[in-house]
């Protein structure tokens, strides 16, 4: 269950730096983040819900994954919303003037 809740060793690999600084979210497609969002939420929760992870893990630890897993969520939503308002073309057009009334 720990394994699942591993962020990435940027020193590991290209691939895990990448997605330790959210680098890889540009390439991946809109189904695939809502996935990863999905899980993502779902890792915080089990993260956050118990006490234990913070005796097993560390303080420092602990707060340091949940920091990340905050920070990847917050990502993922804004390059989420990115591609939904690239393509969306349409201006909004201006509010009218409302009239004041006839002053006597």
């Amino acid at each position: 269950m720990a394994r699942n809740l591993a962020i990435p060793s940027p020193l590991s690999s290209d691939k895990e730096f990448s997605r330790y600084y959210h680098y890889d979210l540009a390439s991946r497609e809109e189904q695939d983040l809502g996935c990863e969002l999905c899980a993502t939420h779902c890792q915080l929760w089990t993260l956050k819900s118990s006490d234990r992870w913070a005796q097993v893990l560390g303080r420092f630890e602990y707060q340091r994954r949940i920091a990340w897993f905050e920070e990847r969520i917050r990502r993922i939503l804004a390059e989420l919303k990115t591609r939904r308002y690239a393509t969306w073309e349409g201006r909004s057009q201006p509010k009218p003037r409302l009239s004041r009334g006839v002053i006597l």
